[in-house]
């Protein structure tokens, strides 16, 4: 899969490459019709280049000088090029090369003698293999739909500045670690509390605004994590996706708690996955109904120690009534 999916962006990063040239020979037309010296500097400029290569070639003994002499030269073009694209209200950096990634290039892959995949492709791969997923967003629920209204602002013997301020303390937690992301404080967060008290809304809150920045979370429930993970184990389905979710920048898991267990295969594949992740400081967000008790409980005390890391994990507890019935 993940070779096909290789094949298919290198026709994509190759159409892109032809896309900047077509917008470079557009800005150069533009300005040349502004100012046909531009355009005559400009071949100058290559025709300069050109010469002095053949001229190193040729004397080999002298390439650092002619390497010298043609910075010179091409300095003052450059020179006169950006004093004449600014006297006709263009800026001046107009005619540079047109990249999407100023990296690689729009090549995809960086380093020499050993290539390595740019992080620009890395990211159109993650998003290749989650599409499939529909990365589990709800593209509905953001932060700017986000309405604190819905919570009760009264206060409570559980809650006595009310649950409306406390929800408006994680939403800043979540917008400020969305907006951070990569640079978090701590990689991971943990939801905590029951059913309907907005755990599964900032979830989709914060992968909205990643995917906003550029960034591919993947979103999905406890029970398709295990499926995936339990099918790799037994050698069923595409292992690719098993991979993802060690890999994935984001990995986002909703309901823990609520998927079937399977006598100690469970258990195991969330303690590996868990402590990969951990070992890398990758983020990875979970969300559950269960109390500290009742994930200790069913998932024993190594996974339990894994979710409540205070190195790598804040935990916001998200308490209060049902605010799906008090929309309602």
């Amino acid at each position: 899969m993940k070779e096909q999916i290789l094949r298919e962006l290198a026709v994509e990063y190759e159409s892109q490459r032809a896309a900047n040239r077509d917008e470079e020979q557009r800005r150069l037309a533009e300005a040349s019709a502004l100012d046909p010296m531009i355009g005559a500097l400009t071949e100058r400029r290559l025709e300069l280049f050109h010469q002095r290569v053949r001229a190193a070639f040729d004397s080999p003994e002298r390439a650092m000088e002619i390497s010298k002499e043609l910075g010179r030269e091409l300095a003052a073009i450059s020179s006169d090029l950006r004093k004449r694209l600014k006297a006709v209200g263009l800026p001046e950096d107009r005619l540079q090369p047109v990249y999407r990634c100023a990296v690689c290039r729009d090549q995809g892959y960086i380093g020499e003698p050993i290539r390595e995949m740019c992080d620009c492709l890395k990211q159109r791969v993650y998003q290749r293999l989650c599409r499939d997923d529909n990365l589990g967003v709800q593209t509905d629920e953001n932060f700017t739909a986000w309405n604190e209204l819905v919570f009760d602002p009264s206060p409570t013997e559980l809650l006595p500045q009310g649950q409306r301020a406390e929800m408006l303390k994680h939403r800043a937690v979540c917008e400020s670690y969305a907006d951070s992301f990569p640079q978090t404080e701590k990689p991971n967060l943990l939801f905590l509390g029951p059913s309907g008290v907005g755990k599964t809304y900032m979830l989709n809150c914060v992968a909205q605004r990643v995917l906003e920045r550029g960034y591919t979370p993947w979103k999905l429930t406890a029970s398709q994590m295990m499926a995936i993970l339990r099918d790799a184990y037994f050698d069923r389905g595409d292992p690719e996706r098993a991979r993802l979710l060690r890999e994935s920048p984001l990995l986002m898991i909703d309901d823990l708690g609520t998927e079937p267990m399977q006598e100690n295969l469970t258990v195991t594949q969330l303690f590996s996955l868990l402590n990969e992740r951990g070992a890398r400081r990758q983020h990875t967000i979970v969300s559950t109904n269960l109390t500290p008790k009742e994930l200790a409980l069913r998932y024993t005390e190594r996974v339990f120690s894994r979710l409540f890391d205070k190195r790598l994990t804040r935990v916001l507890q998200f308490r209060g009534a049902d605010a799906r019935m008090l929309r309602a």
